[in-house]
Formats: C-alpha cells, structure tokens, sequence
C-alpha cells in the first residue's frame, strides 16, 4: 500500500519533463506532493501523511492511508472544490463533485490498483 501511495506522488515529478499540462475533466493539474502535517500545539511534524494533487483553480484532491496494519489498510479519498455563491450549491455533493472525483480517480488509477469500483462509505 505505501509503495502505490509513493507511487502518486511520483507521477508529477514524471510529468514535469512533458511541455503539456495534465488536464482531467476540466481540472488542469498544478502539483502533486506528499504532505505533513505540523501540529501548532505541541510543534511535532508528522510525516508521510498522504498524496495530495493540487489544480490551478484552488481544487484539491487527497489520498491518505488509515488503518494501515499488517492485515490492510483504508485509502480515504478527501476532494475540494471552491464553488462561488453564484455556483452550483443547489447540487448535491456527489453531482457537484462528480468531474473532479472521475479526475482523481483516472490520476490515482485506485480503482485499478484496489480492484474497487466503488467505494465502501462516502461521507
């Protein structure tokens, strides 16, 4: 599991080379890292904590691991997107984040890698 999260991250680094941009649905890809997360509290930097894939309009879309024991793990998948307020709020969530969440899926090839069409909780 970490080696196709490892995977991910390096897929932009790859892409850098081309002169054309990775665009998906609409959502043209700016930066793909592996992120931390700094505690403010206590100031402890925790490593390693997901994928993110970050595109030129603000959009985001971040792949973390739970649960990641020797029997399995869990891939979360969080996605972002800005929506004026003269947008689609009305939609509801899935269809409104429908062409992003088909981005990141093609990007992550998760669906090729974990065999899973669908995912087993949205929330």
């Amino acid at each position: 599991m970490m080696m196709y999260m490892a995977g991910m991250g390096n897929m932009f680094e790859m892409s850098q080379g081309s002169k054309n941009s990775v665009s998906i649905n609409g959502f043209t890809l700016k930066l793909v890292d592996e992120f931390c997360y700094s505690d403010p509290v206590d100031g402890s930097i925790s490593k390693h904590q997901g994928v993110r894939f970050i595109f030129t309009d603000g959009s985001r879309i971040v792949f973390r691991l739970s649960g990641t024991g020797v029997a399995g793990a869990t891939i979360r998948m969080y996605i972002e997107k800005y929506e004026s307020s003269k947008g689609n709020l009305h939609l509801e969530t899935e269809k409104a984040l429908k062409l992003l969440i088909e981005a990141g899926l093609k990007l992550s090839k998760l669906e090729q890698f974990t065999g899973r069409l669908n995912p087993t909780v949205i929330t």
